[in-house]
């Protein structure tokens, strides 16, 4: 006999990755609070914060021409 896998609604999972992202040293006490296994919890931060990360609007240039202005300096 096959076990049972619980499925979780997307609602579910997003709520679940915005608690981890707002407490990042919680994420063991949250998959507990929420009896999800702590493995899960990390597949699902990897797969829904990536629309809830906003880059830079510098984004790569910003950082190359920090880096050029400072190599400049004598």
């Amino acid at each position: 006999m096959t076990p049972h896998l619980k499925r979780y609604t997307e609602e579910f999972k997003r709520r679940a990755v915005t608690r981890v992202m707002a407490a990042p040293g919680e994420a063991a006490n949250i998959a507990r609070d929420l009896v999800v296994p702590r493995s899960t919890l990390y597949d699902w931060r990897k797969r829904y914060a990536a629309p809830l990360f906003t880059p830079s609007p510098l984004g790569r240039r910003g950082r190359g021409l920090r880096a050029a202005s400072e190599g400049s300096e004598e």
